[in-house]
């Protein structure tokens, strides 16, 4: 076994780990160990599922505008109710 086939596996291998860490909603692994993969792999198949694995636990743009609009809404429907109450 040369040193380049030595290093895929274990690139392989530790990318088995983050897909197996993500179907099994281990997301603080995947949050900790994609990016480091991507940086330390050669491989351009490895860096991209690890990359890709890192994305999809990301929120959504939209979920986190939503998120604020509604939070948002509630201090102000709550200011609302305490300067009418008292």
């Amino acid at each position: 076994m040369s040193d380049g086939a030595g290093a895929r596996d274990a690139a392989d291998a530790a990318l088995d780990r983050l897909v197996e860490a993500y179907r099994k909603g281990d997301y603080a692994y995947v949050r900790e160990h994609a990016p480091a993969l991507a940086a330390a792999s050669q491989n351009e198949r490895v860096r991209a599922a690890a990359t890709d694995l890192r994305r999809r636990i990301e929120p959504a743009p939209v979920a986190a505008l939503l998120w604020a609009l509604g939070t948002a809404l509630l201090l102000i429907l709550f200011g609302y109710y305490l300067s009418r109450s008292h």
